[in-house]
């Protein structure tokens, strides 16, 4: 059931645009809503309170989504939207697919360890030759390139969503400092 030869591991850089596209990916439907919600709100106080239960609600289904979309996604496809736009995989380090219980480990455990103190667990990236963080060596897997041409479709990607999201808070903001005060 081996899947990968001699792929190149992924470094620190590509993985944390790949992660930071796939918060993209999860946190748009959160935001959007959140911006429909401020858009139509007629006043600060109800704008305020509209504010909280949404982020109230975000914050709860982030933690839930942002789990499950790993978990799912890295054990049926090998990775996340993020990775795999990025052209991306993850495997175990023999080379195997990833199994669900081993998946679920490595973002449950893996991902937490990896967030102790500051970071230093995606840090370690930077540092492993083998370009492994806590949590690819506490579940023993690791993050290789499958694909050389992903960086292109993955940038592409990134930076549309950045416009995007970039468009639409300013939208939000302009409405937001047109409340009287």
């Amino acid at each position: 059931m081996t899947t990968v030869k001699n792929n190149e591991p992924a470094g620190f850089f590509i993985r944390l645009v790949a992660n930071l596209t796939d918060t993209m990916i999860v946190t748009l439907p959160f935001v959007l809503l959140a911006g429909i919600f401020i858009w139509f709100s007629e006043e600060i106080g109800n704008l305020s309170m509209t504010l909280i239960l949404t982020f109230s609600f975000w914050l709860l289904m982030q933690i839930l989504i942002w789990e499950i979309y790993h978990i799912f996604l890295t054990t049926y496809f090998g990775g996340s939207l993020g990775k795999k736009l990025f052209g991306l995989s993850v495997f175990m380090a023999n080379g195997d697919k990833v199994s669900l219980k081993d998946s679920v480990f490595r973002y449950i455990v893996g991902y937490n360890v990896s967030n102790l103190v500051l970071g230093l667990g995606y840090f370690w990236i930077l540092r492993n030759k083998e370009r492994r963080g806590f949590h690819d060596l506490l579940a023993d897997t690791k993050v290789q390139i499958t694909d050389p041409n992903g960086l292109f479709v993955g940038l592409l990607v990134f930076f549309g969503l950045l416009l995007i999201y970039g468009v639409f808070c300013g939208l939000i903001l302009f409405k937001i400092l047109s409340f009287p005060i």
